[in-house]
């Protein structure tokens, strides 16, 4: 399902936690308490998991305007949105992974020169390498084999990566 931001020049990109949690690097991934903002050149879109139906959500604005205890963290300098950061997006996808197609829990992200990002409404159980999509927090993968290993939907892999 397309998300209408192909074309968009990515410019930052703001993570977003709420009540004093952190977002942490896990064994190639980012983990996210609530969700992040993709700063386009001209406007900003937010994606957050969807507080009742654990599914992602993209809309037009900045989650800081709508959280009031949430903490705006500049995440252009991390890995892998550093190596995206002045680039437009060439396609982007939101993947069912149900029979439902608003049961969407990956954001599938193609940039200019190949490089592919994935964000997931997922829970990650850093001891068992667990990966439960459509669970409570938000997590970026900027690798192909870390969204396979994760068990990332395999059609999401292939539709962003062709």
């Amino acid at each position: 399902m397309d998300v209408g931001l192909a074309g968009e020049l990515l410019t930052g990109v703001r993570y977003f936690n709420l009540e004093n949690a952190n977002w942490q690097r896990s064994q190639g991934l980012h983990r996210l308490d609530f969700g992040l903002d993709l700063v386009l050149a001209g406007r900003t879109v937010s994606v957050a998991w969807a507080e009742g139906s654990n599914t992602l959500k993209v809309d037009t604005g900045s989650l800081g305007e709508h959280l009031n205890n949430a903490e705006a963290i500049d995440a252009a300098n991390e890995n892998p949105w550093r190596s995206v950061i002045g680039r437009r997006i060439h396609a982007a996808h939101r993947t069912p992974t149900s029979d439902d197609p608003e049961a969407a829990c990956v954001l599938s992200l193609r940039f200019e020169g190949g490089q592919a990002v994935w964000i997931a409404a997922a829970f990650y159980v850093d001891e068992h390498a667990i990966l439960l999509l459509c669970a409570d927090e938000v997590i970026v993968v900027g690798d192909e084999e870390t969204a396979v290993r994760l068990g990332l939907p395999l059609r999401s892999v292939r539709e962003i990566l062709s």
